[in-house]
């Protein structure tokens, strides 16, 4: 099975730091300031199974 690799970065473009964000099939699906209302909305919208992941409040690289 091959690696998948996504740019997380095209993906989360003008989403506000510290967000909440829903992502399913390599799109945005909802975000907002609180998790489980953003979960609420992705399921609303169709969402079976999004990732839910928080936009970093700043920028910075970490390795490990």
């Amino acid at each position: 099975m091959a690696a998948v690799a996504i740019n997380l970065s095209d993906i989360l473009k003008g989403i506000p730091a510290g967000a909440w964000v829903a992502v399913e099939q390599y799109r945005v699906v909802a975000y907002g300031a609180d998790m489980q209302q953003v979960l609420a909305e992705a399921r609303k919208r169709g969402a079976r199974e999004p990732l839910i992941l928080k936009v970093p409040d700043r920028q910075e690289t970490l390795f490990l």
